[in-house]
């Protein structure tokens, strides 16, 4: 997708501009001779993968480079001057051209290497496993035949954007830890299970205690605690949704019925029974 003007300085072929109503993405592997130049840019988002080889972005200062562990993001009106690093070897790239939704904008902060030209270092690698998963799936989908496939492509992205934002870490705040993350998981998949100073051994990689103190220290509330919170929110949205049986709900977290209704009333001042009625009125 070339057209006939060239950059007077550098002789590069121009690049046409992408079409880009919410979302163009795709991937592929392309050879050293590859070379992408928009001298004004694009009106939308970009964001840029290696998943084998390295590309590099050329700017007016440094050139960023991209490689197995980071994802460039660059913003609207930038100059795209990118290109394969490897001359032996093909760049495996993901890209992605979007037109943010609005409540993505304070996702969109990375750390600014170059004016306009942003970088993620995705070094926890259940985060990274994650985020690659969302957006090889964005980029699948989006060239699929589903009629839907653009607004499931958005909820993809939108899904790899907000695991990004946990390795966000401007001033002020904590890059979330993939040691706490694999307990939180490993939590929310055994809600019918207490927590035992055992597993945190086993799943954080790090002393019971350790890895208690990193888990208060980066959600605000001690391991047991945040099982407490992810039972009652899905006794909640159980309750609230239908009429599964109350002993059934008690069984998927692993209590008897009147120790369920117990414990729920002290955590919402209502008994299972209540709290249900009062979803169901108008």
């Amino acid at each position: 997708m070339r057209d006939e003007r060239k950059n007077p300085n550098t002789n590069h072929v121009h690049t046409l501009l992408p079409v880009v109503e919410r979302l163009l993405a795709g991937r592929g592997d392309y050879p050293p001779s590859f070379r992408v130049w928009r001298e004004h840019g694009t009106t939308d988002w970009l964001l840029l993968a290696a998943f084998a080889g390295a590309g590099r972005f050329d700017t007016k200062s440094d050139p960023v480079i991209i490689e197995g562990h980071d994802l460039v993001l660059v913003r609207p009106g930038v100059p795209h001057d990118y290109t394969s690093e490897d001359r032996d070897d093909l760049w495996d790239q993901l890209w992605i051209h979007f037109h943010p939704r609005p409540e993505w904008l304070p996702w969109l902060t990375w750390p600014e290497v170059a004016p306009g030209v942003m970088r993620l270092q995705l070094n926890e690698p259940i985060v990274r496993e994650k985020i690659v998963r969302c957006l090889v799936e964005a980029v699948r989908v989006a060239n699929g035949g589903l009629r839907q496939r653009i607004d499931f492509a958005m909820n993809d992205l939108e899904e790899a954007l907000l695991w990004c934002d946990t390795q966000n870490a401007p001033v002020g705040r904590t890059r979330l830890d993939g040691r706490v993350l694999a307990v939180m998981d490993f939590i929310s998949q055994r809600l019918d299970q207490p927590i035992r100073p055992a597993d945190l051994v086993k799943v954080g990689g790090l002393s019971a205690s350790r890895m208690a103190h990193l888990f208060r220290a980066q959600m605000g509330v001690p391991p047991a605690r945040f099982l407490d919170q992810q039972r009652l929110a899905h006794a909640k949205g159980v309750l609230d949704r239908g009429a599964q049986p109350i002993f059934s709900i008690a069984a998927d977290l692993g209590m008897d019925p009147p120790y369920f209704s117990h414990w729920f009333k002290r955590h919402t001042g209502m008994s299972p029974r209540g709290y249900r009625r009062r979803a169901e009125e108008p």
